[in-house]
């Protein structure tokens, strides 16, 4: 059996009656779910479906995304406080209902835990939802969620913490470090806002201090205690969270200029080059995160205040479209000034954008639907060079 996105949105793994994915099916051919909801499995399903739907534009794939969003936004979040939950647990009996039958019945206890990893990867989903799907809701309430989970579980001088038995708790876990960087980078292109970029620097720097192996390449996945019983003193440096640290790192150069950025993800991915291939399939992370090294950005800067109307439509254009290496950047006049200048960016009342490849950047674009033409024109020419 063939499976693709299309089978597996249409079998019993997805719930056609509250939407959402089940954790995984018991049968072959996906037909029977295990009924547990997990927030990690749906912020993958959600991200994977809204890259469908922008590459093909088939209305299936956004109605699939849009199932994710509404069962999440309902089951799955605090919405008066901002964060997600961990889980809500397999239930069969109330599974096999109708969504009108399961307002009479007790609904499925939800784990309320905030674990940090999952929170922050959901926060990136949802921003790039909110865009995809035209859902404005969905990135108001990703930034309240992310600002929320800085505010629970981050320490300036650890980073972040998990969260455990309703407090921060276990620090120093290469998974929460990464993710929540991720979704501080996604933050910052999704707003304009440096604080966000700026936080996500410190989490890297703090990173690197505490996880990264200066000797050998690539990240332990906790901070090593060598007195730790059994194999929890042991070190392990685990290529799917090196993957996401390595993607991590090029992102950052892409949007600071910082060569050490791009020197610790090539240093990074070189500790796993032998290995990779043993992990199959489970090193498609690690296959993605080398690709955005080696293959240069499609940036789209755009010149203009954050708060301006024409700032925000050029924005959420420029993260509608589809481009794997994407990277968009907002430059405000009066706090890049310096970046704008170096750019060679004329300084205008007007708020533009610029589709760029390195250094050759396309005329200034004041019209958000010619962002599209000059992307596909830009990767093109990439392409056949």
């Amino acid at each position: 059996m063939t499976v693709t996105l299309q089978n597996v949105g249409k079998s019993g793994t997805y719930d056609k009656e509250m939407g959402g994915f089940f954790r995984y099916s018991t049968t072959r051919d996906w037909s029977i779910p295990h009924f547990e909801k997990m927030c990690e499995d749906n912020a993958r399903w959600l991200q994977l479906c809204l890259h469908a739907y922008q590459a093909t534009g088939e209305p299936f794939y956004a109605e699939i995304a849009r199932g994710i969003v509404g069962y999440v936004s309902t089951w799955l979040s605090d919405q008066e406080n901002g964060c997600f939950y961990g889980s809500q647990d397999a239930d069969e009996e109330y599974c096999k209902h109708s969504r009108d039958e399961r307002a009479a019945l007790e609904p499925p206890y939800v784990d309320r835990t905030i674990y940090t990893n999952w929170n922050a990867l959901m926060v990136s989903a949802y921003l790039e939802a909110s865009f995809v799907l035209g859902d404005m809701c969905a990135r108001e309430f990703a930034l309240k969620s992310l600002d929320r989970l800085v505010d629970l579980n981050c320490n300036p001088e650890a980073g972040m913490y998990h969260f455990h038995n309703g407090q921060p708790d276990l620090a120093g876990q290469l998974a929460d470090q990464a993710q929540t960087a991720w979704a501080l980078c996604s933050a910052c292109e999704c707003t304009g806002m440096g604080r966000f970029l700026k936080l996500a620097e410190e989490l890297m720097e703090l990173t690197v201090q505490k996880l990264y192996d200066h000797e050998h390449g690539g990240f332990f996945d906790a901070v090593v205690d060598p007195h730790a019983p059994g194999f929890l003193g042991k070190p392990a440096k685990p290529l799917a969270e090196n993957s996401v640290a390595a993607r991590l790192s090029t992102k950052l150069h892409n949007l600071t200029g910082k060569e050490s950025y791009r020197e610790l993800a090539e240093r990074t991915l070189r500790r796993f080059v032998e290995i990779y291939p043993t992990f199959g399939f489970m090193a498609s992370d690690y296959a993605i995160a080398v690709d955005a090294f080696l293959h240069e950005a499609t940036t789209i800067r755009i010149v203009g205040s954050p708060e301006r109307p024409e700032t925000k439509g050029l924005l959420a254009e420029a993260h509608r479209v589809y481009e794997p290496r994407k990277v968009v950047q907002v430059l405000d006049p009066t706090a890049n000034s310096d970046v704008i200048a170096e750019l060679g960016f004329p300084l205008s009342e007007q708020p533009a954008a610029y589709v760029c490849l390195g250094r050759v950047c396309t005329a200034p674009i004041i019209e958000p639907k010619q962002i599209a033409v000059e992307l596909n024109r830009t990767v093109a020419g990439q392409v056949s060079n």
